[in-house]
């Protein structure tokens, strides 16, 4: 996260923004507490879905993350 502060002003992130795409553009999809990841609901198994983030801090909104990609599985029983 120091590299992330560097860029956004030298103040402690307080939040992370999440965007997602599913195929019509990146929309805002949820606040984060955590950089070791969070819980993404209602996707349909089988499609991919593109991630970007974006850190908060007193300052504002950081530029958003590299993109990143996963599929949605089915859950083992």
């Amino acid at each position: 996260s120091a590299i992330i502060e560097a860029e956004i002003g030298y103040s402690t992130v307080t939040k992370y923004k999440i965007y997602m795409n599913s195929g019509a553009g990146y929309v805002y999809l949820k606040d984060s507490s955590s950089l070791n990841g969070d819980t993404i609901i209602s996707l349909t198994t089988g499609n991919t879905y593109f991630f970007k983030i974006s850190a908060i801090n007193i300052f504002g909104e950081g530029p958003y993350s590299q993109e990143i990609s996963a599929s949605a599985s089915t859950v083992p029983s």
